[in-house]
């Protein structure tokens, strides 16, 4: 993503419906700075049809939204934080040498 910080990026997250893991691993491909999430979802789960193996319920999908905004401001809060902390150790240093 440094290399073409031009472009937006995206995951497509085709995790099985079934698999137990789901929400954590759709909330990893977050983590790595994505800007958007693929996620399909249905009112019927296991019914055969493109992309069905994938597929999510409605509140499946809301959960994720909710621990996704979680994330998003927990990332926040590190950016944050990281800045105050290299601002305070930089001001400290700067102060120290005159």
């Amino acid at each position: 993503m440094n290399l073409f910080p031009e472009f937006s990026f995206g995951y497509a997250d085709h995790t099985a419906w079934n698999e137990p893991n789901n929400i954590l691993i759709t909330l990893m491909g977050a983590a790595l700075g994505m800007d958007f999430i693929e996620k399909h979802v249905t009112n019927v789960y296991g019914k055969k049809r493109v992309d069905w193996e994938s597929t999510v319920s409605i509140d499946m999908f809301n959960e994720i939204a909710d621990k996704l905004e979680i994330l998003s401001n927990a990332s926040l809060i590190c950016v944050n934080l990281i800045d105050f902390v290299v601002s305070t150790l930089l001001e400290k240093f700067n102060n120290k040498l005159g």
